[in-house]
């Protein structure tokens, strides 16, 4: 089971504003397709680097300061794309939802990326196979 992660962002391709539902498996066992809007408080034993990684999430950089920023995909329904957005979770409790255009800078500043996105994103335009997820995203994604 999973939960949704729930925000009310601007799509970069085509400007829209919509909600933005994107599926999140931070809370796995306890998940029971909840909508986490911002506000929301979660377990903080939930969080831990190496939980999420073994959940569903590929680490970018440890967490600093109580904050923890995933990047994932959502599905814009007006221009018929997946975009990207980073939720921010701070000291255990949501703070921020938002739509970005995944750049070098943006990468830079997320602790986790969903693993299956990732990796989607990764073996499209690595130049390099075999290359770790990471490794081909900073190497590959446009600069800011």
């Amino acid at each position: 089971m999973f939960d949704v992660f729930v925000g009310e962002v601007h799509c970069p391709g085509c400007g829209s504003a919509m909600r933005a539902n994107i599926q999140t498996y931070v809370r796995a066992d306890d998940a029971d397709g909840s909508s986490l809007v911002v506000g929301t408080s979660l377990d903080p034993k939930q969080l831990t680097s190496g939980r999420l990684v073994r959940l569903a999430y590929t680490q970018i950089a440890e967490p600093k300061d109580g904050t923890i920023r995933i990047l994932d995909v959502w599905p814009c329904t007006q221009c018929n794309t997946d975009q990207w957005a980073m939720t921010t979770i701070t000291d255990a409790r949501v703070q921020s939802i938002e739509a970005v255009k995944l750049t070098q800078p943006i990468f830079e500043r997320a602790n986790f990326i969903s693993d299956i996105n990732g990796d989607i994103l990764a073996e499209a335009i690595s130049k390099e196979p075999g290359m770790p997820t990471v490794e081909v995203l900073r190497k590959n994604l446009p600069p800011g």
